[in-house]
């Protein structure tokens, strides 16, 4: 693909993987919601059992990245996005029919496993995609399929929650399967030419991309917080008789990171990833420390406002970062790490810090949150920047 600053970044292609991103995306906020407050409200189970529930989703995404990340530069990714649509379709639908905690467990890990495949597909078909050149802000623009979905998704599915209507959500998202099943027909990605006589030997290089696992730990100490604030955030602010607030934080945060992605991208490529990535620590932390310490409905939403100016543009200008960082025929694989770390942190924060909610409290945990965030910064510095030119 030429690199001619000519070239259109809105074309067909970018519009489909946009779209099922954004689907993908849209379903997985509003089942993992739907389900966690299912467990909660209806099944009267422990806040630890509701992150079992998320956990079992990121075990499956887990799983099926590490499996297609390994193989996605190697692989038609039309097929493997359409063939994961339709399963996830079938798998969303049995959330009509669950009946108690296990069945529901499998369902969230089988969901987990299409999730996975999908996203990292989408992931290496969107590095093709965008040329180099724009890759900064191609992929800005690209992540507000992931912002847009951070609002509508959660407002959707506590809306429904609130007036007990668990299966018009996940109704709703399964027709939106559907939706990114039609787009897929009209996807085109280009493959590389792969030696295929080569016979690679097992190596833990086969499943993660060695250019990029110092970014990747960074990204995992980052996303843990994130992964806090989509699990907690209800409860957290209705227990400060804030739930109004606790709703715009996720509104405020998709409305500004579509405004600040795009632009934090064209600065990542003039100026390089750094600029962004301290900017964008400083800001999270301080979105947290709003939260940790609100005592009224602006400290929350403002905190939402910070969450976008540090929370998006990081993980944005990272994946960026992950796919400069790597080799042009890895590119499949280095996206895939990145989101294994991301997936990983978002994942199993919710369980890890609902252990200790009961004994620390919310506040605190948006505190040691912080703390995370700060370390992960200081990670970035000692790992990524001593070690880069650009």
């Amino acid at each position: 693909m030429g690199l001619s600053k000519k070239y259109n970044l809105f074309n067909i292609n970018f519009f489909c993987i946009f779209g099922i991103n954004f689907v993908i995306c849209l379903v997985f906020y509003m089942s993992t919601i739907s389900s966690t407050d299912y467990v909660l409200d209806v099944l009267n189970l422990q806040t630890s059992t509701a992150g079992l529930i998320m956990g079992a989703f990121v075990i499956g995404a887990l799983f099926s990245r590490l499996y297609f990340g390994s193989i996605i530069d190697d692989v038609n990714i039309k097929k493997v996005i359409v063939f994961s649509l339709l399963f996830y379709l079938f798998i969303n639908l049995m959330y009509l029919k669950f009946y108690n905690v296990y069945f529901l467990v499998l369902i969230r890990f089988l969901a987990g496993v299409c999730y996975g495949i999908c996203s990292c597909a989408c992931g290496a078909a969107i590095a093709r995609i965008i040329p180099s050149n724009k890759r900064g802000v191609g992929i800005g623009y690209y992540a507000i399929s992931v912002v847009l979905t951070s609002a509508l998704g959660p407002f959707l599915a506590i809306k429904l929650d609130s007036i007990n209507q668990f299966q018009l959500s996940f109704l709703i998202a399964s027709s939106s399967i559907f939706f990114a099943i039609n787009l897929s027909i009209f996807l085109k990605v280009k493959r590389f030419k792969k030696n295929y006589h080569i016979k690679r030997k097992f190596s833990i290089y086969n499943y993660f991309e060695k250019s990029v696992l110092n970014l990747a730990l960074v990204t995992f100490l980052l996303a843990c917080p994130f992964g806090a604030i989509i699990a907690y955030m209800s409860a957290y602010t209705q227990s400060l008789n804030l739930t109004f607030a606790g709703s715009m934080f996720f509104v405020i945060y998709a409305s500004f990171s579509m405004i600040f992605r795009p632009l934090a991208g064209k600065i990542f490529d003039k100026y390089g990833a750094h600029i962004i990535m301290n900017f964008s620590f400083l800001n999270f932390i301080f979105c947290l420390v709003l939260l940790a310490f609100a005592r009224n409905s602006y400290m929350v939403i403002f905190a939402g406002l910070f969450c976008a100016l540090g929370y998006a543009n990081a993980t944005s200008s990272a994946q960026a970062l992950a796919i400069k960082l790597a080799p042009r025929e890895k590119m499949g694989l280095a996206n895939s790490t990145y989101f294994i770390a991301l997936d990983f942190g978002i994942g199993i924060s919710p369980y890890l810090l609902g252990i200790i909610e009961p004994s620390i409290g919310f506040s605190n945990i948006y505190v040691f949150c912080a703390i995370l965030v700060l370390i992960s910064m200081a990670l970035y510095h000692l790992l990524i920047v001593k070690k880069t030119t650009f």
